[in-house]
């Protein structure tokens, strides 16, 4: 604590204001970067957000029409939101190439895979409510996509202990994580 009120002083010793509402408290009941924090155990989607993108999807299927930049923007929250749940974003094809048409701003018809993708997804709502006081699965998944050598994937089977652990870790820009053969785990959770 000594550190954040040492770093308080020289923000305001260099004139940057500090913002109390954005304070970190313990706050149980939150909304951050638009995920809600329910009784300090559950993230999801805000319920006016949920309702707006429910009746915006309910707009495309109704009329049939729209231009690609309105189907983009919905697209857009629903893929933030399906990041709470990420095999939720399997569900997405042929939306791509939609909002990928050069008149971007002009209206026009929908194809049908497009509005059965966005009725998919609107269905599936539900699951961005996460629980985030579940368990550790004893499972440690990796993934990695390079330019050079593909997309690649690793499982290993391990205590929840462990995986926990790892999970403590962040991932940050140019920084990867080597599992050897060894399972030295200690190395990587220091």
């Amino acid at each position: 604590l000594q550190y954040a009120h040492k770093l308080d002083q020289v923000m305001k010793e260099n004139g940057v204001k500090r913002h109390v509402a954005k304070d970190v408290n313990d706050a149980i009941d939150a909304t951050c970067v638009g995920i809600r924090l329910e009784q300090g155990s559950r993230w999801t989607c805000p319920g006016v957000r949920c309702m707006a993108i429910i009746l915006q999807i309910l707009h495309f299927l109704q009329s049939g029409f729209a231009k690609p930049a309105h189907v983009e923007h919905t697209l857009g929250l629903m893929q933030w939101y399906d990041l709470l749940v990420r095999c939720k974003l399997s569900i997405y094809d042929t939306i791509y190439n939609f909002v990928r048409r050069r008149d971007l701003h002009k209206t026009c018809l929908i194809p049908k895979s497009v509005l059965l993708e966005l009725a998919t997804s609107c269905l599936l709502i539900l699951y961005w409510d996460v629980d985030i006081t579940r368990d550790f699965l004893p499972l440690l998944c990796a993934s990695d996509a390079s330019q050079e050598f593909g997309f690649g994937g690793s499982v290993l089977a391990c205590p929840s202990s462990w995986v926990r652990r790892i999970a403590r870790l962040s991932e940050k820009k140019g920084a990867y994580r080597v599992f050897d053969a060894g399972l030295r785990i200690d190395s990587y959770t220091a």
